[in-house]
């Protein structure tokens, strides 16, 4: 199983990305996250294997500490702010997914 940790905002778009990454049947949701803070808290304390991450969220910018981490885990950006896309694989982000996103899109990036 993938340790893996959700990090938005918006409660429901927690539960929709965690419902449509159960259906993949390797992930294991070990920790979710509704700001940067707590997003940042929790992968140093769960040391996921991949971190589903929205950009815009309260409290501390994850976008600009996770490569402060010595072993940060796979970073999945999924955001309705399309203008960080760039600088999201300077800092080796996985991927870049839009909001609203599709299983079809989100199993490319599986």
């Amino acid at each position: 199983m993938i340790k893996t940790l959700i990090a938005d905002d918006e409660k429901h778009a927690r539960e929709r990305l965690k419902e449509l990454l159960v259906a993949f049947e390797i992930f294991d949701i070990t920790a979710e996250a509704a700001n940067g803070n707590e997003a940042l808290e929790k992968i140093i304390m769960h040391k996921p294997d991949v971190a589903f991450l929205d950009i815009n969220m309260p409290g501390i910018s994850v976008f600009y500490t996770l490569p402060s981490l010595n072993h940060p885990p796979i970073i999945i950006f999924q955001t309705a702010y399309s203008e960080y896309a760039a600088e999201a694989y300077n800092i080796n982000a996985l991927d870049y997914i839009m909001k609203p996103f599709s299983r079809e899109r989100l199993e490319k990036t599986v």
